[in-house]
């Protein structure tokens, strides 16, 4: 009823019945006994210091009561369902939304308000007779009514869970309205005392902003299968379930030796089956970002949790968000590949018979190669480089007993560096042969240099640079002379390629028409190439030691070793 008594700290209706009596909001003493003599300063002062300190006590309870409520909205959100909040306070009635994304991130959205000049017209426009009625009640306006003509003009608040915040509580209008509205399936009130400046929609988005994930958020690489080829989509963990905001992560990413274009960075939560497509891949990624991986194949990430739905990159530096769709990034991945993924062992086989020009520009190129592949295999573990150099068989008189020129000098797999140094004190020597070159000899050591790279999990290369063929392992119709140690080279070929698992290039100084070519094309079955043409960038690109434009991978490779469980 108008001009009702209040409690002083709480503002709910007192009743001021019997001494002693507490507010059952607060437990405020609402009466004291009366006492004797005047009411001094000093009682005034005391009973001042009471009354802020009760006052501050109960705000101070609202706000934990305030927060724990909205915390318990955050928290219990769940897939496919909607949790509104519908604060009713002194002006008007706001409306809050939260849901779940589909990555499982809580997205808070403006449901909406109503003033109560709107919804109630025959309120007073003045503040303070408008205040007054609502709190004490209005004249010839029952709870119905008002509970009516705030459905009817108030915005929907959805069929799940209901949240309803009165404040101040007490106040009739607002109660008779709150109690309306909580009477719903699976709706809870929440009573505050004072009518606090606190925003329901901007706490409830920043407790959505400092959740902590309900998903784990993976990296999506790549695994290429360093027998075939194949390549695989792979998703790393970057983030963990339960991780909050600032949370950081570190992996390392690779990417295909030679590709210096931009890698993708596509991050998503992983909420289970139904978050990927049939291929098992990542249906809708949370972000794309581009980055320029620095020079060499590997480099450091860095991201940082900001918070659900919201990963920042910190390292490599430059990542800027990607302009195309995950849709295209896929599209764009090849199902195979030719470049090797694992550490590599590299043969380069070189004749350094002829004349100095031609010995020199074989050199060269060698040099120009293993050169170019440093930058790209920094790491000593990845790239092994192996040099054998040959000179002619010499014909014309037969060996003492136990007596045979070597042909051949051999550096063994090591440092890419100490191989050049090794071939730069290589000589070269005249044709003492002109029809054939010790090809075979050369073959021969190449194969003991890469017999054991596959059982020790890196990819064996070899790179032939000669002037002329080999020699044929037994008398031919041409009357081209055997090899004198009875090397086969088809024979040795076949070693290489089927049983060592060796990826094989030939650059020669010409390539004739006929048998000589597709002796070559045995010896060099990924690529041959003539000496004056040919180029370092295109010789590794024939091994698979760089990436060629149409073979580039947009994503990452993985950096866990083959096998490894996700």
């Amino acid at each position: 009823m108008p001009g009702e008594a209040r409690c002083p700290v709480c503002g709910r209706p007192a009743a001021l019945t019997t001494p002693e009596a507490a507010c059952g909001g607060c437990g405020w003493i609402l009466y004291t006994p009366l006492r004797a003599g005047a009411i001094t300063a000093d009682i005034r002062r005391d009973f001042d210091t009471q009354l802020r300190a009760a006052r501050h006590h109960q705000a101070a309870r609202d706000a934990r009561a305030l927060d724990t409520a909205l915390r318990t909205v955050i928290e219990e959100l769940s897939p496919g369902a909607t949790s509104t909040v519908i604060d009713i306070g002194a002006d008007q009635v706001i409306v809050t939304t939260a849901c779940l994304d589909r990555a499982g991130s809580p997205q808070v959205f403006d449901g909406g308000s109503v003033a109560w000049t709107s919804a109630v017209p025959m309120l007073p426009a003045a503040e303070q007779e408008r205040h007054s009625q609502l709190a004490d009640g209005i004249d010839g306006l029952g709870d119905d009514g008002i509970a009516s003509l705030l459905r009817d003009h108030m915005p929907s608040a959805g069929e799940d869970r209901v949240m309803v915040i009165c404040r101040p509580a007490g106040w009739r209008v607002l109660e008779a309205a709150a109690t309306a509205l909580a009477t719903r399936p699976r709706a809870q009130l929440l009573r505050l005392s004072g009518a606090s400046d606190t925003s329901v929609r901007q706490e409830l988005a920043s407790l959505a902003a400092k959740a902590p994930l309900r998903h784990p958020y993976r990296l999506m690489t790549v695994a290429v299968d360093s027998r075939t080829g194949a390549v695989a989509l792979r998703p790393r963990k970057l983030f963990a379930t339960g991780d909050g905001p600032g949370t950081e992560a570190s992996l390392t990413l690779r990417r295909m030796p030679g590709d210096v274009s931009g890698t993708t960075l596509a991050i998503f939560a992983d909420t289970g089956s139904n978050s990927r497509g049939a291929d098992g891949a990542a249906a809708d990624p949370l972000a794309l970002y581009s980055v320029a991986l620095p020079p060499g194949r590997a480099a450091p990430l860095r991201a940082v949790l900001d918070g659900p739905g919201r990963v920042r990159i910190v390292e490599p530096a430059g990542a800027v968000p990607y302009p195309g769709t995950w849709a295209q990034v896929r599209s764009e991945i090849p199902s195979r590949v030719t470049a090797a993924a694992a550490p590599v062992d590299l043969v380069c086989a070189i004749d350094l018979s002829g004349t100095r020009d031609a010995v020199r520009q074989r050199k060269a190129l060698v040099r120009d190669l293993v050169e170019l592949l440093g930058a790209e295999y920094p790491d000593e573990r990845q790239l092994r480089v192996g040099v054998v150099t040959c000179t002619d068989h010499v014909f014309g008189r037969r060996p003492g007993p136990g007596e045979r020129a070597p042909v051949t000098s051999v550096s063994g797999l090591g440092p890419a560096g100490d191989g050049l140094a090794w071939l730069s004190g290589q000589t070269g020597a005249d044709v003492s042969y002109r029809p054939c070159a010790p090809v075979e000899d050369l073959l021969q050591d190449s194969l003991a240099l890469l017999a054991k790279s596959r059982r020790a999990r890196r990819f064996p290369l070899l790179l032939t640079v000669a002037g002329r063929g080999p020699h044929p392992g037994r008398q031919l119709g041409d009357r081209r002379l055997p090899c004198p140690r009875g090397l086969m080279w088809q024979s040795i070929m076949d070693q290489l390629t089927r049983q060592a698992g060796a990826r094989c290039a030939v650059v020669a100084d010409e390539l004739p028409s006929g048998s000589e070519r597709a002796e070559w094309r045995q010896i060099g079955p990924v690529g041959q190439r003539v000496l004056s043409r040919a180029t370092a960038r295109q010789v590794a690109e024939d091994l698979g030691l760089l990436t060629a434009p149409t073979q580039r991978i947009p994503l990452p490779l993985t950096d866990e070793p083959e096998g490894a469980t996700r």
